[in-house]
């Protein structure tokens, strides 16, 4: 989808609406499908942000899926499963349906941890 942009469409009254090319429409209908068939149902509590001890394997799971399906971890180098210049609007989109359904957040800081790691980390560190 290289090249692919959204385009800002006044709407009376409503601000800013963008009008996604139909590939991203697309993509986005995958999104909602895989998350409609793989989220954990996973009752939030407000102000808490760790999981309970017993939902940690379905987190860890859809994590997992997450990865699998291309939708976490683009922005790695590929030797490390990334998808490096991928179109910001795909992630864009995919973040958006994430937050749209309330997922759960993959636990720990895997964005920090797994940047240094790929930076910094030993080829041992890596590998795990």
């Amino acid at each position: 989808m290289d090249g692919t942009q959204a385009r800002p469409v006044a709407r009376e009254g409503r601000g800013v609406d963008l009008d996604y090319p139909p590939e991203i429409e697309t993509l986005r209908d995958e999104v909602r499908a895989f998350i409609a068939a793989k989220m954990p149902r996973i009752r939030k509590r407000a102000g808490i942000r760790s999981p309970e001890p017993e939902e940690i394997p379905a987190i860890r799971r859809w994590t997992a899926d997450l990865f699998e399906a291309g939708y976490l971890g683009a922005h790695w180098p590929r030797e490390f499963g990334g998808s490096p210049g991928r179109d910001p609007l795909v992630d864009f989109v995919i973040e958006e349906e994430l937050a749209l359904a309330d997922a759960p957040s993959p636990i720990g800081a895997f964005g920090l941890a797994a940047g240094a790691l790929i930076g910094f980390g030993s080829p041992l560190q890596q590998r795990r």
